[in-house]
């Protein structure tokens, strides 16, 4: 299983980066067809704050709430929790992560997802038990961790 990081979502959306564009709709449509994905609520809310502010023409809130909700059906969402606070600030000590980076990890460390695909950290790198894949980095996904 991946917890996709917010970049992947984003650069799905952005139509004014066409090669990242293609990648991340392939990994997210990989992921959807087998399962294999998961968010966060920190990825829901960051997509919706980019849709509304950064991508260009700016989305209507209508827009952005029903994109939100097709995520959520499409994706287990796991939520971010006072735990994951904690561990992730673990993260920014142990691993010298941003702390927006460290709450992802945290999020795939503390339910047992193994892989996190985002491009925000060192592709391969493992850390506590999570890999990181950078979904921009190979044509093919490879078959979920896990």
């Amino acid at each position: 299983m991946y917890l996709i990081d917010t970049n992947v979502l984003v650069y799905a959306l952005d139509g004014s980066r066409p090669r990242e564009r293609a990648r991340a709709i392939t990994w997210l449509d990989y992921l959807i067809a087998t399962g294999a994905g998961a968010l966060s609520t920190q990825a829901l809310t960051e997509v919706a704050r980019v849709c509304l502010s950064r991508l260009t023409p700016r989305w209507h809130p209508d827009d952005v709430l029903e994109h939100v909700q097709s995520l959520a059906r499409a994706f287990h969402v796991f939520p971010v929790t006072p735990a994951i606070v904690a561990e992730a600030l673990r993260g920014v000590s142990r691993h010298k992560l941003s702390f927006c980076d460290a709450q992802m990890w945290a999020v795939a460390r503390l339910n047992q997802v193994p892989a996190l695909l985002t491009q925000d950290m060192a592709s391969g790198a493992e850390m506590d038990g999570v890999l990181i894949v950078d979904p921009f980095a190979t044509d093919v996904p490879p078959a979920p961790p896990g």
